[in-house]
Formats: C-alpha cells, sequence, structure tokens
C-alpha cells in the first residue's frame, strides 16, 4: 500500500467514505488548477492535493468497476460547468444529497441520461438487481417471475446492470422511453 508522505499507509481507492485529506487524480490529465488558470489567466490559487494518489485511467476505470460490485452510486459533482468539482462513489444511506433527493423530495441530484431496461427472455428473476438500485426503480412481477423497471423512478446510473450476472440489463436513452423522456 502507497505511504501518505507522513509514514502512515494511503488507500489505494475509497468505497464508502475516504480517509480525511485523501484526493485522486487521473494521471495524465491536466490538474483542476491548471485548467483553471488556463480558462481563468487572473486565477491566483488552485487546489493544494499533496496527499492525492495518481491513479492512471485503467486504474481509476477499475475503481469504479470495484464500487458497482458494491452497489454503489457515481455522480459526477460540478461547479460551474465545465469544472468537475468531484466524483463520488456511495450509498444512499452515506449520501446526503441522494437522502434529499430520493426520501424527501429536494431535487439536489439529476437523473441520468439512460434508463435500465429489463430484457425478460434473459432475466432469471434473482432480484439482485433490485437489491442494487437504490431509487427503487426495480421491482419484481410475480405474474411473470421477472425484474421489471419503473422508467419514473430510474435514475439511470447502471448499478443493476452491473449486478446482473445474466447481462439481462441494458441503458437506453432516456429520451426514448416514454414514461421518462421528461424526468431530469
Amino acid at each position: 500500500m502507497p505511504s501518505d508522505g507522513a509514514g502512515g499507509p494511503r488507500p489505494r481507492f475509497y468505497s464508502r467514505l475516504p480517509t480525511p485529506g485523501t484526493r485522486r487524480a487521473v494521471a495524465g490529465r491536466p490538474s483542476f488548477a491548471r485548467i483553471i488558470r488556463e480558462a481563468m489567466p487572473g486565477f491566483r490559487g488552485g487546489p493544494v492535493l499533496p496527499r492525492a494518489e495518481q491513479l492512471s485511467p485503467d486504474e481509476a476505470l477499475a475503481a469504479f468497476q470495484d464500487h458497482e460490485k458494491e452497489s454503489l452510486r457515481h455522480t459526477v459533482w460540478t461547479f460551474h460547468t465545465p469544472f468537475i468539482g468531484g466524483l463520488c462513489s456511495c450509498h444512499r444511506a452515506d449520501c446526503l444529497a441522494m437522502q434529499a433527493t430520493v426520501t424527501d423530495g429536494v431535487p439536489v441530484m439529476f437523473r441520468g441520461e439512460s434508463v435500465a431496461q429489463v430484457e425478460p427472455a434473459s432475466c432469471t428473476g434473482c432480484r439482485e438487481c433490485m437489491k442494487a438500485c437504490q431509487f427503487g426503480a426495480l421491482g419484481f412481477s410475480a405474474a411473470e417471475k421477472k425484474a421489471v423497471v419503473d422508467p419514473r423512478h430510474c435514475y439511470g446510473r447502471g448499478v443493476c446492470r452491473a449486478m446482473c450476472r445474466r447481462e439481462a440489463i441494458r441503458l437506453v436513452d432516456r429520451r426514448n422511453v416514454l414514461a421518462a423522456a421528461n424526468l431530469w
């Protein structure tokens, strides 16, 4: 495990709550500070990330895939577009933004551009996808013995798809699903 520079171990990635002061940047990509300086020549500051761990694009992708196996939701938090303030992988129990949006009806988060769709011929009815969805979009048809998606509740995160061993779930363009086309 890499050192944090202070003698202690630094986690490769975090899945629920980050170690205080630990952030990650993808190697080979311009730093946030550089992007800001180029976009705003008068900018004098910039983030100080002495404990940031550099991940290659492949390592970052592997970390996201590991997070999906834990049913964690990926969100992108922006400041003033196009500046990304953070990438988060969290669970509804740990995420105030998700709780506010889904449980309390305060729209802090927006839905993705996709919605999940189940291929009935491939679905075995195992219900693993239902366990993964923190938005209540997946149900079970007792008559058909298959999972079903309510696109009005789907946020298009795709974690249900990652949990399906039979690859019976795919993501489709939200605009092409009448019940979800205008829900953002």
